[in-house]
């Protein structure tokens, strides 16, 4: 357990971590290469410029998680959640996450190079400049337009009832 622990640059390659909790952490520059992360939650950490490269990440959180310029290279994402993530410049190339959720994360100039993403939730995806040359996107679903219009409603002002 590492939860709101500050490991910036620390090193924790090949790391047996599953099931860690590192939410709220400050792992700014730390790497992970080829560890074991299945489980992890990096809710509301700081992973910017971190290395998890090659990393297992299956069912992994990141829910509310800075990681902008990180490497996820060659890292196992099946159904990790990066919801409302920032990810903006960070590498997932030649990633694996199917029917991992990026719902309303934010994504730009990301490199989605050569990643497979069946069925993964790209809801609300904030992905300007991202690269997603030979990225496997089939059965990904995008945002739902009547969706996107619900979930900005703003109700009206009530206004007093005239009881005259």
């Amino acid at each position: 357990d590492i939860a709101e622990a500050d490991a910036a640059g620390t090193c924790f390659d090949q790391a047996e971590m599953s099931r860690c909790i590192a939410t709220k952490a400050a792992l700014v520059g730390a790497t992970f290469l080829k560890a074991a992360l299945r489980f992890a939650d990096f809710s509301g950490a700081d992973l910017t410029q971190a290395d998890l490269g090659g990393a297992d990440l299956r069912d992994a959180m990141f829910e509310d998680t800075r990681a902008l310029g990180a490497k996820l290279t060659l890292c196992a994402l099946d159904r990790a959640n990066f919801a409302r993530a920032d990810l903006s410049g960070a590498s997932l190339e030649h990633a694996v996450a199917p029917y991992a959720s990026f719902a309303n994360a934010r994504a730009a100039t990301t490199s989605f190079r050569h990643a497979a993403l069946r069925g993964a939730n790209l809801h609300g995806l904030a992905d300007e400049g991202a690269a997603w040359m030979d990225a496997d996107l089939s059965g990904a679903s995008r945002t739902d337009p009547p969706l996107a219009r619900g979930e900005s409603f703003v109700a009206p002002a009530l206004r007093p009832l005239d009881v005259t």
